[in-house]
């Protein structure tokens, strides 16, 4: 078998309040979105939850601290 990682759902909050929430499909995901939308930031949230390490969140990430 091949090791094999599959993220379902990407849910990002603080307390009650709900910053971030999709769901994934199976096989290849695209983000897009104009400058500015918040691509590098879900990224971020994703390679955080596998447990990078971020020396320094965006400011609207930052909020979900």
């Amino acid at each position: 078998m091949t090791p094999t990682l599959k993220i379902d759902r990407l849910l990002v909050t603080k307390g009650t309040h709900v910053f971030f929430d999709e769901l994934f499909k199976a096989g290849v995901n695209i983000i897009h979105g104009s400058n500015g939308s918040g691509k590098s930031t879900v990224t971020d949230f994703i390679f955080f939850g596998l447990g990078g390490d971020l020396s320094k969140w965006k400011p609207v990430a930052a909020r979900a601290e």
